[in-house]
């Protein structure tokens, strides 16, 4: 089992540093430096780390593994880097046998022979104490080397394509057969404290939880977590296993972070503080906005923006003359109707005031044959005519003069909208009296009558053929003393009261 130890510690050894060095790579995205033996080393790196008061690099914001020779830091430019203690800092969380950190962030078995106390291996070559018979230049298999100078319990491991018996024989890690050869797969380092590495193809100690990490695969614990190896296989929403301080457990995540609680019509979730997504930002549609899309409200099941507006949401088709739009059932469908059809025939003298779909009014010219009023009542009835109040029906009093009435007042009165002024002159009327012959209007607006219908009107030969205002005949007896003639030769005689002619 000796043999075994040395050669693996020597081959972890390499590993570690090129892991570490990997690791550190893969988190700031530059290349690694080294520093003194004797003081603390750091190596520069791109992230800044800012977050702290007044934008200042934090150091617990800064990537990278926190191990007993190195720590993740500040340089005084304000950058993260990798602090690493000086070669004097023992260490114990390296490969088997590593006791010392070698100023490069590292721990190792030896820097200098000093710090090799195993008498049967005195020298350090590699960071790894070995025995003085793998530095003379032969294979020594019967002292347990594979190959020249290397392999066996007390020589560092042979390189890829030397001899060797076992894994442990190998600077890789991995033996095929007889000969050291890069791993391609984990089965072939020892699956219980090793994974492969497949970039240098070398057999890599397993990591502790916290260390950083690139799959399951390299954690003793079996899980890779938000990069670090992590003592739970996941952490629930609003915990994290990489939170600076507390890597390797799930811990809750600062106020403010992003989440998501797979609920979309909540909006932008974040996380409380407390280990809660249930913080959100409101529904992320704009809804019912009154534009021409009535489909802009939330649609869980499409997570977009896609569901039906209510019905009777206001909406905009863009057409004025159809009236004020209503969503229904997803389309902007229902209108009011013609806001300018009140206006249309209202009887006041704006022959204008229908629809204008070009300018958004009530403009348009309106039918021809709308009702209007032009104020003037004299003229008749008003119809509209190319946009004017122009059509009109005439006087509406004309009918009522010349009516054969006995009322000479039914002329158009223009001053208070009536048919009460005087008829003209001589307009025909009726006095409702028989004995007068002809009635007409004079200029007061009185029916006069003149003449008289009978014309033995108190006129002789006969005494009896006047006009009879009670009959309406001419039959009435002829005034008294009336000259007569009662036999035909000459009027010598008078009438008396009774119509009888005497004294001819």
């Amino acid at each position: 089992m000796a043999r075994q130890a040395f050669s693996f510690a020597f081959a972890s050894s390499l590993l570690f540093l090129g892991a570490c060095l990997q690791d550190f790579e893969q988190f700031r995205g530059g290349a690694g430096g080294g520093g003194g033996a004797t003081t603390t080393t750091t190596t520069s790196s791109t992230s800044t780390g800012m977050g702290g008061e007044g934008g200042q690099c934090d150091p617990l914001l800064c990537p990278g593994d926190d191990t007993d020779c190195a720590t993740p830091g500040c340089d005084a430019s304000g950058q993260c880097t990798t602090l690493a203690e000086p070669t004097s800092v023992a260490c114990d969380d390296g490969p088997m046998g590593a006791k010392v950190c070698d100023g490069m962030g590292n721990c190792v078995e030896c820097n200098v022979p000093a710090d090799c106390t195993d008498p049967t291996k005195p020298l350090c070559m590699g960071n790894v104490c070995i025995a003085e018979h793998c530095q003379n230049g032969v294979a020594d298999p019967g002292q347990g080397e594979t190959d020249i100078d290397c392999g066996g319990d007390d020589c560092p491991g042979c390189m890829n394509n030397q001899g060797c018996l076992m894994g442990d024989d190998c600077q890789s890690g991995f033996c095929n057969g007889t000969t050291c050869a890069p791993c391609t797969v984990d089965g072939n380092c020892d699956a219980a404290t090793q994974w492969c590495d497949t970039g240098p193809g070398v057999c890599t100690v397993k990591k502790d939880d916290g260390l950083t990490c690139g799959g399951g695969n390299e954690c003793t614990s079996g899980n890779c977590v938000d990069g670090v190896c992590c003592g739970s296989a996941s952490c629930p929403s609003c915990q994290s296993c990489n939170l600076p301080g507390m890597e390797g457990t799930c811990n809750n995540d600062a106020a403010g972070t992003a989440c998501d609680d797979a609920t979309f019509c909540n909006g932008t979730d974040t996380c409380d503080g407390s280990g809660s997504c249930n913080v959100h930002t409101g529904d992320p549609c704009p809804g019912a906005d009154g534009d021409g899309d009535c489909s802009e409200t939330c649609n869980e099941g499409a997570d977009d923006c896609s569901g039906n507006d209510p019905n009777g949401s206001g909406c905009n088709d863009n057409a004025f003359c159809n009236g004020t739009d209503t969503c229904n059932n997803g389309s902007c469908s229902n209108h009011s109707g013609d806001p300018c059809a009140a206006n249309v025939g209202d009887n006041d003298s704006d022959c204008s005031e229908s629809c204008n779909e070009g300018n958004d009014t009530c403009t348009a010219n309106d039918p021809n044959g709308s009702s209007c009023n032009d104020s003037t009542f004299c003229n008749g009835t008003d119809t509209c005519n190319a946009g004017n109040c122009s059509n009109h029906s005439g006087d509406p009093c004309l009918a009522n003069v010349g009516d054969g009435d006995n009322d000479c007042s039914e002329s158009c009165n223009e001053g208070n909208d009536t048919c009460t002024a005087n008829d003209p002159m001589g307009s025909s009327c009726n006095d409702g009296l028989f004995c007068t012959n002809t009635d007409a209007c004079n200029n007061m607006g009185a029916c006069i009558g003149t003449g008289n219908p009978c014309p033995g009107h108190n006129v002789g030969p006969s005494c009896d053929d006047s006009c009879s205002e009670m009959n309406d005949n001419c039959l009435a007896f002829d005034a008294n003393n009336t000259p007569c003639d009662e036999d035909g030769d000459m009027m010598n005689g008078t009438c008396n009261p009774t119509g009888t002619c005497t004294g001819d």
